[in-house]
């Protein structure tokens, strides 16, 4: 028997050697798609995380996909949260020159996995490890968290005790424990919805993997691990295209817009003429239709009316007085302009600069004139303020203060002959010139700032007459003098504060642009319209009020529908950008061919090969790769063009899965363990010893995790596993318990375990404890003991009264032994007998009294082994006597 280390070292020997021949250069399937992943899109990369976690992108992540791409072609409204993107595009690890050997020992703590109690916990060897048990024990629960937490390219959905009213309805969670190299041992917290990266090198082949290994619209029947994304990934820009479309649609509408008017004009040519180029600031320009603009079109319509009825003399005497007011305004602007422009800077700046220079003078004579090294503000604002305020309170108390021994007016001291006259020296400094003309600077700038705070600066006053009128002739002219009153209120504003705080980088420096272009351009359309009524044309300029009438009344409608003007551009920039943005599958193509030449057409075409022959499965396929629209792994055909479904057999379409599967496992060496959930449902019984002669050769180079039901495949696996040397074997068993509990877990026992049961230790065992028990405790034991029991007998019937002969589980009879079966009608009774007595014993507390006889009891349990051993003790005599 090899020991366990040595069962390790030569473990990892054969690890390392499976790294060391993969090429250095050649990457795996993940790492290229981790690579590629970098130099995508959002979309692209959440379309492809997804696609390689999930298989097939759900609704909603489809929608999610969908507002990505909408973000990143700007168009939608640029304020949604949108879903987390993972840093990793596949989650998994990148390959490694020789990563540590990866291993998981347990997994436990299990929560809301279906019904099974969180004190079951399935325990790993070293090699192979078989999980066995009936449908309905328990066993797929265990199987789907692993498919969860491992990395597994179909996501189960796992369900929380629904028979328990009281579960809550959260994730479901395990503890699994890895070991990553010697003694690294780490307990994994894991719950639904999480990536741990130790996790996800164990790799899991379920019939849903089967399913995606084996693309249902693929002419090859399958797809190479990995390479089923780009399906997925061109799926979903069909699925975006169909979707733009329908959005494209949504706002695609007729243009009706010139029916809002009845007579043709600027702004109705406009509206009929829109595209997604239009100026939405101009047509806002335009649809702005006010009190001033209301007061113009008044003013059109009552001189067109007045044109019309009677004689120009009244609208000439309207545009002689527009004229004037628009002369006089022009003159008041310039008149202001003078007290805040260039001249006023100039003005400020001396003011300041004089101020700076007899305010350091000033300083500087108080600080000679009664200067003190440890004070250092002497002859500043703020000594100055106290000097000043101490000479008015000496004042105050006597006129010939002060004089020595009079108190301090601060701390009330008797004064000395120097402190007296340092007094009078400091209220001598307040007569000194250098001050006086300090303060004289300072109030001519107080005065200055109090007569620019005073401007009047609105060119026309609001409620003027000046305004009205104006607004009615040029309601334009009334925002062009508001925009020069509203810039001389900001110059104003910014001497005052540069006076003020005394800051020279304050005062304003730039010149103020008077429009005198455009007041000289209106005077003159006014002389202009006057000469034209004074020479008698009057259709000219009835024509020319009617075209400002319908301007007027046009911008006046378009002011009422601007909203829907501008949202109507708004949607045709979203098509145009839509348009733009239909996104392209030929990066899909591109990067799927360049991968099937690299990994296809090189290592992963002869590790499939080999994988398949080690099956023994037909590979009858033509390897070419093309490219058209995303469909480049769509070149692997299957001989002849036939369907898949019409070549291979169920069996051998299994068996393509699983050698697919275990090709993606062995070209990544970060690669752990691997998990299979019920790998041969519906195969025969040839294939299942094919599958288990693979899966046994896997567990010298890794973890090997089966779960299954089907127990001639577990026997087929147990029985290879110990006749190959060096390969580590754990077997347990998932049932359920008396109470019909699912997820109970015998570990290192299954049905295959009859040498265990050959004699009655172990129904002893549980005699024994049950003995030291009481109540409810007692009971279980001694139906547990009797279970034992009866399995003990079974064995005997199969072991000793026909010496092993017939084996359940196993396919061949051995003849050979028919020559040591012993058989005693006497023997074959009893043990039909107590096989009875220990059934009834087992469900005893389940039924009523007078049916049982009681409770089962620790003697009754020790009746029957006692009769058991009996029965074995003369079939042993028996054989020895035949002998």
């Amino acid at each position: 028997m090899v020991d366990k280390k040595t069962s390790d070292d030569l473990a990892d020997a054969i690890a390392a050697l499976v790294v060391e021949v993969e090429p250095d250069s050649q990457k795996t399937i993940w790492e290229e798609l981790n690579d590629w992943g970098e130099t995508l899109a959002d979309w692209q990369r959440f379309i492809i995380s997804h696609a390689v976690r999930d298989g097939e992108l759900s609704d909603e992540r489809v929608n999610e996909a969908y507002r990505l791409f909408l973000r990143h072609n700007e168009l939608d409204a640029g304020d949604e949260d949108f879903p987390e993107i993972p840093t990793s595009v596949t989650g998994r690890s990148g390959a490694t020159a020789k990563p540590d050997r990866l291993r998981l020992r347990e997994m436990k703590a299990l929560k809301n996995v279906n019904a099974i109690p969180e004190t079951s916990a399935l325990k790993f060897g070293d090699g192979l490890t078989v999980i066995y048990g009936h449908n309905g024990t328990g066993k797929s629960g265990f199987a789907r968290m692993l498919s969860s937490a491992c990395f597994n390219r179909s996501k189960p959905t796992i369900l929380r005790n629904i028979y328990d009213e009281e579960a809550q309805d959260t994730p479901a969670e395990a503890q699994f424990v890895t070991e990553n190299g010697p003694e690294k041992s780490e307990l994994i917290f894991f719950v639904v919805g999480d990536e741990h990266p130790d996790l996800q090198r164990i790799s899991v082949f379920d019939s849903s993997v089967a399913r995606v290994h084996l693309s249902k619209e693929s002419e090859l029947g399958f797809h190479p691990a990995g390479f089923d994304v780009f399906d997925e990934l061109m799926r979903i820009i069909r699925l975006f295209e169909d979707k733009l479309e329908v959005d494209i649609s949504a706002k695609s509408r007729e243009n009706k817009f010139h029916q809002l008017f009845t007579d043709q004009g600027a702004i109705s040519d406009l509206l009929a003429k829109l595209n997604y180029e239009s100026n939405i600031e101009d047509l806002r320009a335009q649809g702005t239709f006010g009190e001033v603009e209301q007061s113009r079109l008044d003013e059109v319509r009552r001189v067109e009316t007045e044109l019309i009825a009677n004689s120009p003399i009244e609208t000439l005497k309207a545009l002689e007085a527009g004229r004037t007011d628009i002369s006089n305004s022009q003159r008041k602007m310039n008149k202001l302009a003078g007290q805040v422009n260039k001249e006023a800077v100039r003005e400020a700046f001396n003011m300041m600069n004089e101020h700076r220079i007899a305010t350091a003078e000033a300083i500087k004579e108080g600080a000679e004139t009664v200067s003190h090294p440890k004070l250092t503000q002497t002859g500043s604002p703020e000594w100055d303020t106290f000097v000043n305020a101490s000479r008015k309170l000496a004042e105050v108390e006597r006129e010939s203060y002060p004089e020595q021994a009079d108190p301090c007016l601060l701390c009330h001291r008797p004064l000395d002959e120097p402190s007296a006259k340092l007094i009078n020296r400091m209220w001598g400094y307040l007569d000194a010139g250098a001050r006086k003309r300090a303060l004289a600077v300072d109030e001519k700038i107080s005065s200055h700032v109090e007569k620019l705070q005073e401007l009047e600066l609105d060119i026309l006053p609001a409620g003027s007459r000046v305004r009205a009128d104006l607004g009615k002739i040029n309601p334009e002219l009334v925002k062009v003098f508001d925009g020069v009153s509203a810039i001389f209120s900001q110059r104003r504003n910014a001497l005052v504060d540069a006076l003020n705080t005394g800051q020279l980088e304050r005062i304003p420096n730039n010149d103020i642009i008077l429009p005198t272009a455009e007041l000289t351009k209106a005077i003159l359309e006014i002389e202009a319209q006057e000469q034209k009524l004074k020479d008698g044309k009057f259709k000219e300029v009835l024509a020319k009020l009617k075209a400002e009438h319908t301007l007027l009344r046009q911008r006046q409608i378009l002011a009422q529908n601007i909203e829907d003007v501008v949202t109507f551009v708004e949607e045709l920039r979203w098509i145009q950008k839509a348009i733009a943005a239909k996104p392209n599958t030929r990066f899909v193509t591109h990067r799927q061919r360049k991968l099937f030449k690299t990994l296809i057409e090189g290592a992963y075409k002869e590790r499939l090969a080999e994988e398949c022959t080690k099956l023994n499965c037909a590979l009858p396929i033509e390897f070419q790769a093309r490219g058209s629209e995303g469909k480049t792994l769509r070149g692997l055909k299957v001989r002849g063009g036939h369907k898949p479904e019409e070549i291979f057999s169920e069996g051998e379409q299994r068996a393509l899965a699983l050698a697919d599967f275990l090709t993606e496992v062995n070209l990544n060496p970060s690669s752990a363990a691997i998990v299979l959930d019920d790998p041969v449902t519906s195969l025969d019984h040839k294939r299942k010893k094919q599958i288990a002669l693979r899966l046994v050769d896997e567990a010298l180079v890794r973890q090997v995790i089966v779960f299954s039901h089907d127990i001639v495949f577990v026997t087929s696996l147990t029985n290879l596993a110990k006749k190959k040397n060096n390969c580590s074997l754990d077997v347990h068993w998932i049932e359920r318990d008396y109470e019909d509990t699912p997820g109970v877990v015998k570990l290192n026992d299954s049905p295959l375990s009859h040498k265990a049961y050959l004699s009655a230790h172990l129904a002893k065992e549980y005699l024994a404890k049950a003995l030291k028990a009481h109540g409810r405790e007692r009971v279980e034991l001694v139906e547990k003991g009797a279970d034992a029991l009866r399995r003990t007998i079974e064995e005997t019937i199969i072991h000793e009264l026909f010496n092993g002969t017939v084996v359940r589980w196993e396919e061949h009879v051995r003849v050979s032994n028919l020559r040591q079966v012993y058989w005693t009608d006497e023997a074959a009774d009893e043990l039909r007998k107590l096989h009875g007595e220990a059934s009834e014993l087992i469900g005893a507390h389940s039924h009523s009294d007078e049916f049982t006889g009681g409770t089962p009891d620790p003697d009754n349990l020790r009746e029957l082994i006692d009769s058991v051993e009996a029965v074995k003790q003369s079939i042993k005599e028996g054989k020895s006597a035949k002998k």
